[in-house]
Protein backbone atom coordinates (compact mmCIF):
# COMPACT_ATOMS: atom_id res chain seq x y z
CA UNK A 1 0.00 0.00 0.00
CA UNK A 2 1.25 3.34 -1.08
CA UNK A 3 2.09 5.58 2.14
CA UNK A 4 0.34 9.17 3.41
CA UNK A 5 4.01 10.57 2.28
CA UNK A 6 3.98 9.14 -1.47
CA UNK A 7 0.14 9.85 -1.56
CA UNK A 8 1.12 14.04 -0.35
CA UNK A 9 4.02 13.71 -3.30
CA UNK A 10 1.86 12.41 -5.76
CA UNK A 11 0.67 16.07 -7.13
CA UNK A 12 3.88 17.41 -7.54
CA UNK A 13 4.92 14.49 -10.08
CA UNK A 14 2.64 15.22 -12.34
CA UNK A 15 3.41 19.32 -12.01
CA UNK A 16 7.24 18.33 -11.87
CA UNK A 17 6.92 16.86 -15.10
CA UNK A 18 5.08 19.88 -16.76
CA UNK A 19 7.63 22.18 -15.59
CA UNK A 20 10.91 19.97 -17.46
CA UNK A 21 8.88 19.49 -20.28
CA UNK A 22 8.46 23.50 -19.94
CA UNK A 23 12.17 24.19 -19.34
CA UNK A 24 13.27 21.91 -21.31
CA UNK A 25 11.72 23.17 -24.30
CA UNK A 26 9.56 19.95 -25.59
CA UNK A 27 6.91 21.07 -28.08
CA UNK A 28 3.28 20.22 -28.27
CA UNK A 29 0.67 20.89 -30.63
CA UNK A 30 -1.16 21.89 -27.97
CA UNK A 31 -1.02 22.40 -24.05
CA UNK A 32 -3.55 18.90 -23.50
CA UNK A 33 -0.60 16.71 -25.72
CA UNK A 34 1.69 16.76 -23.19
CA UNK A 35 -0.16 14.78 -20.42
CA UNK A 36 0.06 11.05 -21.70
CA UNK A 37 4.01 11.54 -20.66
CA UNK A 38 3.14 13.52 -17.68
CA UNK A 39 0.90 10.95 -16.04
CA UNK A 40 2.60 7.73 -17.31
CA UNK A 41 5.71 9.08 -15.71
CA UNK A 42 3.72 9.91 -12.54
CA UNK A 43 2.21 6.03 -12.92
CA UNK A 44 5.71 4.69 -13.10
CA UNK A 45 7.00 6.54 -10.31
CA UNK A 46 3.87 5.38 -8.21
CA UNK A 47 4.84 1.80 -9.26
CA UNK A 48 8.66 2.08 -8.16
CA UNK A 49 7.13 3.35 -4.85
CA UNK A 50 4.85 0.27 -4.42
CA UNK A 51 1.48 1.31 -5.50
CA UNK A 52 -0.08 -1.60 -7.36
CA UNK A 53 -2.37 0.51 -9.76
CA UNK A 54 -1.24 3.40 -10.24
CA UNK A 55 -4.19 4.61 -12.09
CA UNK A 56 -6.51 3.83 -9.51
CA UNK A 57 -4.94 6.08 -7.03
CA UNK A 58 -4.99 9.02 -10.03
CA UNK A 59 -7.82 8.52 -10.62
CA UNK A 60 -7.87 7.68 -14.38
CA UNK A 61 -7.54 5.10 -16.81
CA UNK A 62 -5.46 4.84 -20.66
CA UNK A 63 -8.65 6.01 -22.25
CA UNK A 64 -9.63 9.37 -20.10
CA UNK A 65 -5.50 10.07 -20.33
CA UNK A 66 -6.25 9.85 -24.14
CA UNK A 67 -9.78 11.53 -24.12
CA UNK A 68 -7.52 14.49 -21.93
CA UNK A 69 -4.87 14.46 -24.43
CA UNK A 70 -6.34 15.37 -27.70
CA UNK A 71 -5.90 19.33 -29.68
CA UNK A 72 -9.44 20.40 -29.95
CA UNK A 73 -9.83 22.41 -32.29
CA UNK A 74 -9.64 25.99 -29.48
CA UNK A 75 -6.57 24.98 -28.50
CA UNK A 76 -4.80 24.09 -32.27
CA UNK A 77 -3.10 27.87 -31.93
CA UNK A 78 -1.56 27.14 -28.43
CA UNK A 79 1.44 25.12 -27.46
CA UNK A 80 4.35 24.68 -24.90
CA UNK A 81 7.79 25.62 -25.37
CA UNK A 82 10.80 26.14 -23.36
CA UNK A 83 9.69 29.85 -23.71
CA UNK A 84 6.35 29.37 -21.85
CA UNK A 85 2.76 29.44 -23.88
CA UNK A 86 2.57 30.96 -27.03
CA UNK A 87 -0.35 31.93 -28.72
Amino acid sequence: KATQAVRKRRPCTLELVHHVQTVTGMEYPCLAAQEPLAYGLQAQWLQEQGVEDPYAMLGVDKFTILIRSICWPEESNRSRSAGGLHA
